[in-house]
């Protein structure tokens, strides 16, 4: 059962220990710190390469829509002659529709396409004048599409759709997390250990300070405390060593006091108890004697009353 009580008790200090409280405020802001590490890079990287794929997409696309803009009419053959001049392109696929989302070319050569709606709601869309961007990650693969329209002196004529497919790009972006994600644990236990070490070499100072407290209290006013080094625990160690001194000079003046106290009141107490004592026990003391042995009482009265009054004063001092 005291075992048991024991072990209560230390993990109680424990658990109400600055040493825990210090850990555990350093080990949350590490924490943290590692967390914004491993996201704000890769969200970084992955809206730069939208940024990268929105003006390579544009520049392909506004490149073939310009290639287009002097046919005023959006036709298989004249379309594939001008496709066929733009082959390095470099794209999984590319649309070309009229200003009526119907099919005039397709790079993937599938000729049942050709005069077929297209419902893609960046066709419809870019059929009404407006420029098209659409980019996501999907496992380890980004896909990537863009769609503007054709304009032939200032008339819509049809649309440019391109498709790109990079699974390069998204390899990268897991080879960088998991290459900051290991950087990321092996920081986190070192920053663990050396905030252990840290919160070790602060907290010993603070038990050394409190056990130096607990032993002038006790009455053991020659310990002092050893701590090196400047920082605010080592002054306030100082500080209480500086103390400690006082305390044990005010001591010895309070032993030194009751000596003298108990030595000058006793030297007048002994002689009007002597003086009292004669006068007491002798019945044939004649008058003049009596008076003698009363004034010799009152001075030695006047005497205690002069030391009680030194006493209060040195009391008052200290």
């Amino acid at each position: 059962m005291a075992i048991i009580l024991k072990i209560k008790q230390k993990l109680s200090d424990i658990k109400y220990s600055l040493q825990l409280k210090y850990a555990v405020s350093y080990i949350a802001i590490i924490l943290a710190c590692l967390a914004f590490t491993n996201i704000y890079p890769i969200i970084s990287y992955r809206d730069m390469l939208f940024e990268l794929k929105y003006a390579s997409l544009k520049n392909q696309a506004s490149l073939i829509a310009s290639s287009l803009s002097p046919l005023s009419t959006l036709k298989e053959e004249e379309v594939g002659k001008v496709l066929d001049l733009l082959n390095d392109t470099n794209l999984e696929r590319i649309l070309i529709t009229d200003n009526e989302a119907r099919i005039v070319y397709d790079s993937l050569g599938n000729k049942a396409n050709i005069g077929k709606y297209v419902l893609f709601p960046e066709v419809l869309k870019a059929l009404t004048g407006k420029d098209v961007f659409y980019s996501k990650i999907k496992g380890s693969v980004i896909s990537s599409r863009a769609c503007l329209p054709v304009l032939s002196e200032g008339t819509i004529t049809g649309t440019v759709y391109i498709y790109e497919y990079d699974s390069q790009q998204p390899a990268l972006i897991e080879s960088l997390q998991s290459n900051i994600l290991k950087v990321s644990i092996f920081a986190f236990f070192a920053a663990v250990l050396m905030g252990l070490i840290i919160s070790r070499v602060m907290t010993n100072k603070l038990r050394l300070i409190l056990s130096a407290i607990k032993s002038v209290g006790a009455g053991s006013y020659s310990h002092r405390i050893s701590v090196k080094g400047r920082d605010e625990l080592s002054q306030l160690a100082a500080e209480f060593n500086n103390l400690a001194d006082r305390l044990q000079k005010t001591e010895e003046m309070r032993l030194r006091f009751v000596s003298d106290a108990s030595h000058e009141l006793k030297t007048p107490l002994s002689g009007i108890m002597l003086l009292s004592d004669s006068i007491v026990q002798n019945d044939n003391m004649d008058r003049a004697t009596i008076r003698e042995f009363v004034y010799d009482i009152g001075k030695e009265a006047e005497r205690l009353s002069r030391v009680t009054q030194r006493l209060l004063e040195l009391t008052r001092l200290n």
